[in-house]
């Protein structure tokens, strides 16, 4: 059971990492059209 509570937690750190990626990716994506808008 424990072993299971591990994998739960590190598959919730893994969903967690990739929120933040996307969301970083999105946020240099909006960026790089903001720097094109202005040239």
């Amino acid at each position: 059971m424990r072993y299971l509570n591990i994998w739960i937690e590190s598959f919730e750190v893994e969903l967690e990492l990739n929120k933040l990626r996307k969301a970083s990716t999105i946020h240099k994506a909006l960026r790089e059209q903001k720097a094109l808008c202005l040239v």
